[in-house]
């Protein structure tokens, strides 16, 4: 024992050796012991100080990658956005799509993971993805942490109820005292909280606020328009409707860690091209039974940039 030790260190390691030291040469399960007790019964100062301050040990920045397999963070419970295929297990939809086309004029093909998206953006900054794509509204809040390519889509919250409701709940003042569903983590849920006389009840996914509002556990949902659309269009046994439209006017966009400046831009060409040469108007008409806005039909310039 060093000099530095309390008497209670050198009695523990004088009658652990005592105990197991039957001959001269001592066995290594002696060793061990002896070991073992003076770390765990050394409970000086010094002793304390070496135990909470471990040896710092390095961690390497993610790398900004722009060519070949790059991971793509989303939240596949978003249609027709993105979603899991039930027959195929493969994710797909308009954002995946896009994405695929815009990865064939940039020059990488994306690897596509299903996340939670309450966390999507920390852990895209962490570096456990290199692109997301999510149906992701652009706000300043978000650009703090990642970097946003030039929208590629133009939204709105839409209030939705109970069929049943539908001529009684008209306005966000006609939730007051009552219970709003929202998705965790969405401009929907800021948006939400933001008006406040209600209470907000988070959900993982849209669909789950979706059957909650059916099932009567909530009063409302506010969501994006195309998304509440699609889950009513493809559910009408649910018997809601949408009585607010444009509630918010918002922006999506794909988004890279904020070093990634190489990546963005890669990603903002492709986008340009596949919007001019018509590829964008095929999917969007695909997903949407409509034409885009002018600005992202074939020849056009598309969004402006919101960074």
């Amino acid at each position: 024992p060093t000099a530095e030790a309390t008497p209670e260190v050198v009695a523990t390691v004088e009658a652990t050796v005592v105990a197991a030291e039957p001959t001269a040469e001592a066995t290594p399960e002696v060793v061990a012991t002896v070991e073992a007790t003076v770390v765990a019964a050394e409970p000086t100062a010094e002793a304390t100080a070496v135990a909470a301050e471990p040896t710092p040990t390095a961690v390497p920045s993610p790398v900004c990658r722009t060519t070949g397999e790059l991971i793509v963070g989303t939240d596949a419970a978003y249609p027709p956005f993105e979603n899991v295929n039930t027959e195929t297990g493969e994710i797909e939809g308009f954002d995946i799509e896009l994405l695929n086309a815009i990865a064939a004029k940039a020059g990488f093909t994306p690897v596509y993971q299903n996340v939670p998206f309450d966390t999507i953006f920390t852990n895209l900054a962490a570096g456990q993805y290199d692109i997301v794509i999510s149906a992701t509204t652009i706000t300043e809040e978000r650009q703090q942490t990642v970097l946003f390519s030039n929208p590629y889509f133009a939204a709105a919250q839409v209030l939705t109820v109970r069929a049943a409701d539908a001529e009684t709940l008209k306005s966000v003042e006609a939730l007051a005292g009552k219970k709003v569903g929202v998705q965790k983590g969405t401009t929907g849920a800021d948006y939400a909280k933001s008006l406040g006389g209600f209470d907000v009840v988070e959900y993982e996914t849209t669909p789950e606020a979706m059957r909650a509002l059916a099932n009567g556990d909530v009063d409302a949902v506010i969501a994006d328009d195309a998304p509440s659309k699609t889950i009513l269009l493809n559910n009408p046994e649910l018997n809601l409707a949408i009585t607010v439209e444009a509630l918010t006017v918002e922006y999506y966009g794909i988004s890279v860690r904020r070093e990634c400046t190489e990546l963005i831009e890669a990603i903002n060409a492709g986008l340009a091209e596949v919007i001019k040469e018509g590829t964008y108007a095929e999917i969007y008409r695909k997903y949407f039974g409509v034409d885009p806005i002018k600005e992202l039909q074939e020849g056009g310039q598309g969004l402006p940039s919101q960074n």
